[in-house]
């Protein structure tokens, strides 16, 4: 790959600029340079692979071999880049997807006024290639907050499946700050509210239904649970005084206990109220 990259000053601020362990510092700069400078498209055991810019496909084997490290070393330097809001990765059984998140920020600059290399830019403004660059960097701009954004939803939406998809679903919803705030809000709560997985939607679901409107209602600021969420807590609570009940008569009954009326009773309105909230998200659904 020809070319160059931009690399700011201020990096030697920051953490993965380091003299005691050069091997990072440098591994990010290859990250950087191996990332598309513009979409492109390539054929990867008989499929076609796409990578936009600031991407770039590569499997943990290849860079073990690059940069002549163990496997664990990678995962773990590559997870610490993820959990900064440095990259994203998105892998499926051909390879990975590296994501260089705010790649505009990085190489999208200006160069001062009055160098060669300003010079050079505002002639090729006026080109086909210039304008076909200068639109990328746009679309770039626009969606430069999207990585650190979804990461932040997916760290708080409690049940983590098919997370490509769920990129996919965000990437199509493409919101913008405040929209992306109230989703990753509400996702927080709706884990809160429904703290047991298997009665959590799936995340593709949460989002392709808008549910942040929906699971969750917020109101000036507050919020309070939606209908779904109060049944599952009634249910919740009965459940809990059936269990406390039952578990007192039997360890005053010893061997000799028996299912009294009112136990009976508490075990139907548990039911009930469950069969109530499987009704509501179903609905939902």
């Amino acid at each position: 790959m020809s070319g160059w990259i931009k690399l700011h000053r201020d990096i030697q601020k920051h953490w993965v600029f380091s003299f005691d362990e050069p091997e990072k510092t440098l591994a990010w700069i290859d990250l950087l340079m191996m990332a598309n400078i513009e979409p492109k498209k390539f054929m990867l055991k008989g499929q076609v692979i796409s990578c936009d810019r600031g991407q770039l496909a590569v499997s943990q084997e290849v860079l073990q071999a690059r940069w002549g490290w163990s496997r664990n070393k990678i995962r773990h330097y590559l997870e610490l880049l993820k959990k900064d809001g440095m990259i994203s990765i998105a892998s499926n059984h051909l390879t990975s997807i590296i994501t260089i998140c705010n790649y505009s920020d990085f190489q999208d600059n200006q160069p001062a006024e009055g160098t060669a290399e300003s010079t050079a830019e505002g002639t090729s403004e006026g080109t086909a290639e210039g304008t076909r660059l200068k639109n990328i960097r746009i679309k770039e701009l626009k969606n430069k907050n999207i990585c650190a954004n979804f990461e932040q939803f997916w760290d708080v939406y409690d049940k983590k499946i098919d997370r490509k998809s769920c990129e996919k679903v965000w990437a199509k919803i493409n919101p913008d700050d405040d929209l992306a705030s109230k989703i990753i809000y509400a996702a927080s709560q709706y884990a809160k509210t429904i703290t047991d997985k298997q009665f959590q939607k799936h995340p593709k679901t949460w989002l392709n239904n808008e549910s942040w409107n929906n699971d969750l209602i917020i109101n000036n600021g507050s919020a309070y649970e939606s209908k779904h969420a109060t049944a599952i807590g009634a249910a919740s609570e009965i459940f809990g005084r059936a269990k406390e009940a039952i578990e007192s008569r039997r360890s005053n009954a010893g061997g000799g206990y028996s299912v009294l009326p009112n136990d009976r009773d508490l075990q139907s309105s548990v039911v009930a109220e469950f069969s109530h909230a499987r009704i509501i998200e179903s609905k939902q659904d």
